[in-house]
């Protein structure tokens, strides 16, 4: 019961390690809205006298290559530790990388 409790609770904070680590991850779903997805938690810095502060903030773009929505994903096995952009068109081809302080990415597939 004990290992149970404990992996639970482990892995629904272990984003609060990464979060720490990179200033921003996906959202846990149970930190976010029943009909919001592709909500990341961010992060952000202290600023002069503004003290830092945790945002959920959501990026969409334009795909470049058929003018679809990119909405960010989990990069999953293939783009482990990553955010990465992908096309509601053609998830599997067109995925782009996400730099999340110039707020650009480019092509992961060739």
């Amino acid at each position: 019961m004990w290992c149970v409790a404990s992996w639970t609770v482990w892995g629904l904070f272990k984003f609060m390690s990464q979060l720490a680590d990179l200033g921003i991850v996906m959202a846990p779903e149970f930190l976010v809205p029943f009909k919001e997805d592709h909500v990341t938690l961010e992060l952000q810095p202290k600023d002069g006298d503004r003290k830092g502060a945790f945002a959920f903030v959501r990026y969409t773009a334009t795909c470049p290559q058929c003018q679809g929505r990119v909405l960010l994903h989990d990069g999953g096995e293939e783009f482990k530790d990553r955010i990465v952009g992908r096309c509601g068109n053609s998830p599997r081809e067109h995925v782009f990388s996400f730099d999340q302080k110039l707020h650009i990415g480019h092509s992961m597939r060739g």
